[in-house]
């Protein structure tokens, strides 16, 4: 481990550069993971305000995927997924019993294989989930990790790292970088003139208001301070997006833009009181589950809107195909910009109780919680999972398909006392 002006008194900067043929062919990419972001609060995904219009321009030029599905409801899991193609049963990254474990150094980790197939690696995290402490250190030429109370709003900084970074790559050899962004993450206090955005005047009682007032029982008090902490959040969307948009311009400006592919994801939703609930981690209902996906760049059809349903599982091997890489066979997940994608039962749970979870089969969803039974939703006809219905078989069959997933490694419980303590002040533990 080395200093670095990028890491000055706000991250660890981690180096593990090493000698190698790159290769020339295939795209460079820039993977943008949102913290927090639901699929509905994303004007192209229908949201009534203008959240996004820069991810509604990748959108537009690129391939957005209206049925991507969140494998966990929180961070960890979710981001593991994202990075190894692996079912959270499988890779056992999360939290079992109040004990936190991370990643088995032993998994497919898609920043070492990029690596491994000639790209330049950066990756740049805003909480330490992500971090060492959890086995997220390997295969980056460069890794940033904020840590401590101050890990909101970080992406301004992120993209002067990730320009300085590009600046000292030949022009003639790819990058794969990765960006965590958490602007959207609870605190929702975006910065002037994002808090006034989506104002709603009635709710004016409420400004300056960031996180639910709780009762005694902690239940938040009032569903129209959800409501207003919605306007909130929606401008920290906004606010996030006009920061990606300066992102980009840095990549471009670097002569990278025509050979990058960006992906734009979410790790998973957030709660407002749809249910009584607020937050994330706690549900498998769609708030939490349908997360933003967007291919754009080269090798990406433009102008596409895919209605099959997808995973974080399968942003792994997509990348992988379109580096011409080689796709390890334990990974879970497929080529989602091929032809055809094949319906499949996408999985998703909770590894912090590890008592939840679903299975989407198309518009059919199924939650089984233990002690609780099975409870199925139509999605087309209910979209709010108001409804339910009876069992299906074959879905209740492919939840036990998941469980029956081989554990694949052994996981590491983590017990780094710095980690522990900021995620404790989060709330997470």
């Amino acid at each position: 481990m080395k200093a670095s002006a990028l890491a000055a008194g706000a991250a660890f900067l981690l180096c593990a550069a090493s000698c190698r043929e790159y290769r020339h062919g295939g795209p460079s990419f820039l993977l943008v993971i949102y913290d927090s972001q639901r699929a509905d609060h994303c004007s192209c995904y229908g949201c009534d305000r203008e959240t996004t219009p820069t991810m509604d321009s990748l959108a537009g030029e690129g391939t957005l995927f209206a049925s991507a599905q969140s494998q966990a409801p929180w961070t960890l899991p979710a981001v593991t997924t994202i990075l190894t193609g692996l079912y959270p049963r499988s890779h056992g990254a999360g939290e079992i019993d109040s004990q936190l474990y991370g990643l088995d150094p032993d998994l497919p980790f898609l920043p070492v294989l990029m690596q491994e197939a000639g790209y330049h690696t950066f990756g740049e995290f805003c909480i330490p989930w992500l971090g060492p402490e959890f086995g997220f250190d390997r295969g980056w030429d460069e890794m940033v990790v904020y840590t401590g109370r101050a890990l909101d709003g970080h992406l301004e900084e992120t993209a002067t790292h990730v320009s300085q970074w590009l600046s000292t790559i030949p022009g003639d050899e790819r990058f794969f970088a990765v960006v965590h962004v958490f602007e959207m993450h609870n605190p929702f206090d975006p910065s002037p003139p994002f808090d006034t955005m989506f104002g709603i005047d009635s709710l004016s009682r409420y400004a300056g208001t960031s996180s639910f007032s709780l009762d005694a029982d902690n239940r938040p008090f009032d569903r129209d301070e959800a409501l207003y902490l919605e306007t909130q959040y929606d401008g920290e969307i906004r606010m996030a997006d006009t920061r990606i948009e300066g992102l980009l311009r840095c990549v471009g400006e670097a002569g990278r833009g025509s050979e990058t592919v960006v992906i734009l994801v979410a790790d998973h939703g957030e709660e407002f009181m749809e249910r009584g609930g607020y937050d994330h981690g706690n549900t498998l209902f769609q708030e939490m589950l349908h997360i933003p996906l967007v291919f754009h760049g080269p090798g990406v059809p433009a102008g596409v809107i895919r209605s099959e349903v997808v995973g974080q599982v399968d942003i792994a091997p997509t990348i992988l195909a379109l580096a011409g890489a080689p796709v390890p066979e334990v990974m879970a997940g497929i080529d989602i910009l091929a032809p055809e994608i094949p319906e499949r039962a996408m999985p998703s749970g909770s590894t912090r109780s590890n008592t939840l979870y679903c299975v989407r089969f198309g518009d059919t969803k199924l939650v089984l919680e233990s002690g609780e039974g099975a409870t199925l939703f139509d999605l087309a006809s209910d979209p709010g999972e108001i409804h339910p219905l009876p069992p299906d078989s074959m879905l209740v069959d492919s939840i036990v398909k998941y469980l029956t997933l081989q554990r694949l490694g052994n996981r590491s419980v983590v017990l780094d006392e710095d980690a522990t303590r900021t995620l404790r002040d989060l709330g997470y533990i």
